[in-house]
């Protein structure tokens, strides 16, 4: 006969309490196993790095101010009136941290900021230096550790020629159209020109304008009577002058930045050079050239990225079928007037005539960036990269798409400006101008 044991009610509530232990454990551990061994979800940033080097100091100063001055503003923008930028990975709007160097306008120095921005700073996407020479030497580095950059300020087409770049877009207008589009204009006119002189300063950014106004002119017809690079710093351009005059061109084209254009057109004076008209890059269109050479800068012509008088609208987005991504164009020159009160760089904007193309592109830049990230809704560069291929809208700035294979910028378009009576007016492309050319430019007699 089988004997029964009883439990008591105390040893029912041990039994119970073993058992009650043993799940929490099986529990505990599983919790346990899941949180170490289970695939986590990505760690979530505070913010968003962003990173440049900018030229503060040195020949590239007074341009580089006026994109960090945009640029800062963007950061404000983004941050207090937008509260960051929606990352779908993460779920949630991140703020942006603008770190940036002073690259001093030197190229060694530019390469070993942006080492210690993506080794040190841990930045998450870049934003290019100003000029050409500077985009040129950093982007390899930012290619070689996986960071995709934006270029506001290297126009240059060497820079994305060949696919030489997997992870750079180009936000501004290539060196293809600075000087090529004014020869365009200048086709137009009557007389219309035949012979074409050309002078450049030797380093990348003048050269491959130069090189491709040279091909346009010859597409045109036209001949090039004189193509000579000259180095850098160059002050005296009276014998240079001299030997171009001797060719007796109908225009003038070529320059390098603000001080050789300053200095070509003073000294053109001095040795009565007038062709029927002067196109010089990046100097002409500042408000710098005209306050330097007073009514001598008259009836120069210059490319410029953009202008306020030219500046893209949602209504002007619309008729070209193109969405329009970020602030209006007023909006856009009061975020500039802000951030100078608040930083300190640039220039104090009280007018439209105070804004120069250099702070719309910067901002352009910091726009077309934002929109990659909000598409891609990640930070992983090769997921931001792919995305700006597909990427085709509108801003203040115009219009933004690129060449696929090569980053290089395909949808915005330039104008050229001349100065009339003491203003910018903006005579070509037609669909935009403001006035007329004025053209064959009178001769320094008759301007007395």
């Amino acid at each position: 006969m089988k004997s029964y044991k009883f439990y008591s009610r105390r040893g029912i509530a041990k039994i119970y309490a073993i058992v009650a232990v043993i799940i929490v454990i099986l529990i505990v551990a599983g919790a346990a196993y899941y949180f170490f061994m289970m695939p986590k979800g990505p760690a979530v940033p505070e913010e968003i790095k962003v990173g440049l080097s900018i030229s503060l100091t040195g020949k590239y100063a007074r341009k580089g101010e006026y994109s960090l001055q945009a640029i800062l503003a963007w950061q404000d923008w983004v941050n207090e009136e937008l509260g960051g930028i929606y990352i779908k990975e993460y779920g949630k709007k991140l703020p942006v941290k603008i770190i940036y160097y002073d690259d001093k306008s030197e190229k060694e120095t530019a390469v070993k900021l942006y080492e210690k921005l993506i080794l040190e700073d841990k930045i998450h996407v870049a934003l290019c230096p100003y000029s050409s020479a500077l985009t040129y030497a950093v982007t390899p580095i930012l290619d070689k550790y996986k960071i995709v950059s934006f270029s506001h300020g290297g126009a240059s087409v060497k820079i994305y020629a060949g696919g030489r770049l997997k992870y750079s877009v180009q936000v501004l207008s290539p060196t293809t159209q600075y000087l090529a589009i004014a020869l365009e204009m200048f086709a137009t006119l009557t007389p219309k020109p035949t012979k074409v002189a050309i002078i450049f300063e030797d380093t990348e950014f003048p050269r491959s304008c130069a090189e491709a106004a040279k091909a346009k002119a010859e597409e045109l017809g036209m001949t090039v009577v004189h193509y000579e690079g000259y180095p850098k710093g160059l002050k005296d351009f009276i014998p240079l002058l001299t030997k171009v005059k001797e060719k007796e061109p109908d225009i003038l084209l070529g320059g390098g930045y603000l001080p050789d254009a300053v200095a070509i057109a003073s000294q053109s004076k001095e040795i009565n050079f007038c062709p029927k008209a002067f196109c010089l890059l990046v100097g002409v269109p500042m408000p710098d050239f005209y306050e330097a050479l007073g009514k001598d800068a008259e009836y120069f012509y210059g490319p410029t990225q953009w202008e306020p008088q030219a500046s893209f609208t949602p209504e002007v987005a619309a008729k070209m079928g193109l969405e329009f991504y970020g602030p209006t164009p007023d909006k856009f020159m009061e975020l500039l007037a802000k951030s100078y009160k608040k930083y300190g760089i640039g220039k104090d904007i009280k007018s439209p005539e105070d804004v120069e193309y250099h702070h719309a592109e910067a901002f352009a830049a910091c726009l077309v960036l934002q929109k990659a990230l909000e598409e891609a809704g990640t930070l992983n560069s090769d997921k931001i990269r792919a995305v700006c291929n597909e990427l085709h809208f509108c801003t203040f700035f115009g219009e933004f798409k690129i060449d696929p294979a090569t980053g290089l910028q395909v949808g915005h378009k330039m104008v050229v400006i001349q100065w009339q009576n003491g203003k910018k007016e903006i005579v070509w492309p037609r669909e935009v101008a403001t006035a007329d050319p004025v053209y064959p430019m009178p001769s320094w007699k008759e301007r007395g």
